[in-house]
């Protein structure tokens, strides 16, 4: 297969993915793309068969272990171009293993740190005079505060809409549910606490215009929810006004520059459903949205910190 017909098949699955995928999966099969494409021009590679693919990768991957990328980086990238290979240009491919990596836990802020981030943004709420400013703080508010209750990925958090929340379901504990389309354009059900979901309806009655569809709307283009790297933005703002007010450097494993960010909420929600409130795996699994226990597993490997505080309760 010419790499031209390989090229365009990568923008073929690329398209597919903006569709049916998130923007986070085709930014990743987008970099794996890119670094594999620049190894075949700098190697005249322009032809790839079955009989060549399983040199051609155990060159590749030689290659990136000569860069600074960490092992983990690494086997993500052999990972997609492994799976784009066998099933989109249909070529098998032999067992490659790959690279030893540490086990690394999750990162994420515990109760105390959240409690921090919200009492920091109230008074930022109280002292703001104009409605624009008042608006925005309110919505990081709520944002920080859905996904750290629900274990919600950002981008699923952004696309619900005001009619979806108040058609959620009131079930037998006082627990609302509704239904989100999350990673591999898969449906599941989540659930958001009574206090949360009245919080998020008093933010609609209170910034809602006339028209909105989303809760989390965008103010220059109406019609649709504010995008992701916005809020990553507005997480880095906070997070770097707390670190400045607590004098803590922004490379400090435990900075709000380190931590404050969309899918480490996500994290914390894993940390502490299983291992503060004990939250059965399987359980958390369906949550979350995953598709392999294993990767829901990672929430129970604690650090050393995480067993002290558990050593402490039972003292």
């Amino acid at each position: 297969m010419h790499i031209k017909d390989i090229q365009q098949k990568q923008q073929k699955l690329l398209k597919k993915i903006s569709i049916t995928g998130s923007p986070h999966t085709k930014k990743k099969y987008k970099t794996a793309f890119n670094n594999f494409n620049a190894f075949l021009e700098q190697n005249a590679i322009t032809i790839i068969d079955t009989e060549t693919i399983d040199d051609i990768l155990i060159d590749y991957l030689a290659t990136l272990k000569d860069t600074t990328l960490s092992n983990n980086t690494i086997n993500q990238y052999m990972i997609l171009i492994k799976k784009f290979i066998t099933k989109e240009c249909k070529m098998p491919i032999e067992k490659i293993p790959l690279l030893k990596t540490a086990e690394l836990l999750p990162k994420y802020i515990n109760m105390i740190q959240y409690q921090e981030v919200q009492q920091y943004l109230d008074q930022q709420i109280l002292s703001e005079n104009t409605r624009h400013k008042h608006q925005i703080l309110k919505m990081d508010k709520e944002i920080i505060q859905l996904l750290f209750n629900t274990g919600l990925r950002i981008h699923e958090a952004l696309k619900i809409t005001i009619d979806e929340l108040t058609d959620a379901r009131k079930d037998k504990n006082n627990i609302y549910q509704l239904d989100v389309i999350g990673k591999g354009n898969k449906k599941r059900t989540i659930f958001i606490s009574s206090d949360v979901y009245e919080s998020l309806m008093q933010y609609i009655q209170e910034y809602n215009k006339p028209g909105n569809t989303y809760i989390f709307e965008s103010i220059k283009k109406p019609g649709t929810p504010i995008t992701t790297k916005t809020i990553e933005r507005h997480f880095q703002r906070i997070a770097k006004e707390l670190d400045n007010i607590n004098g803590t450097d922004a490379d400090d494993k435990d900075s709000y520059q380190e931590l404050l960010k969309p899918h480490n909420l996500r994290h914390s929600f894993g940390v502490i459903k299983t291992n503060e409130k004990g939250m059965p795996v399987p359980a958390l699994k369906e949550i979350l949205g995953h598709s392999n226990i294993t990767t829901t597993q990672i929430y129970t490997k604690l650090n050393n910190d995480s067993l002290s505080d558990a050593m402490a309760k039972t003292l």
